[in-house]
């Protein structure tokens, strides 16, 4: 017997379904994205982040969920703005940036959640400020990247 083999358990299989759900509606989303038909493209992706965020919570210490998360928040937020919805585009990339910055601080996570979530954390961070730039809004972008700074300095790693 493989003592380095781990046994599959139903939860594997539940998370394998889920990541296949993400997959198939961030690929449909991206088509249409493709094809500039934001509208439909829009659908796709938020069900992407449902169902990203579902996965977030029945399996908040998976690396892979986070990472999806994190794509699906950028993908909504880049539909968003090519429909001129800034107000759901700066609302997306702020909460799935709270909520990356929320994991990094979580000191009952590993160390290896907490990192991903910090490097995700500033991904999203990166995004969200260039968007307030653009809207004329750089003092916000300038105060939530001291904060992050002085977040991520805080944090023991």
């Amino acid at each position: 017997m493989n003592w380095f083999v781990r046994k599959k358990t139903k939860g594997d299989s539940q998370l394998r379904a889920l990541l296949n759900q993400w997959e198939q509606q961030t690929l449909i989303g991206s088509e249409y994205s493709f094809r500039q038909q934001y509208s439909v493209a829009l659908k796709y992706f938020k069900r992407a982040e449902e169902i990203a965020m579902q996965a977030r919570h029945s399996f908040p210490d998976n690396e892979d969920v986070l990472q999806y998360y994190a794509l699906s928040s950028l993908n909504l937020a880049h539909v968003c703005q090519c429909q001129a919805l800034d107000q759901k585009t700066e609302q997306v990339l702020a909460d799935a940036h709270f909520n990356m910055t929320a994991v990094m601080m979580d000191v009952n996570k590993t160390l290896g959640i907490r990192q991903l979530a910090r490097s995700q954390a500033a991904i999203i961070l990166n995004s969200l400020v260039h968007f307030l730039k653009r809207a004329g809004r750089g003092h916000v972008a300038c105060d939530l990247e001291e904060e992050f700074g002085r977040l991520s300095g805080t944090v023991l790693w």
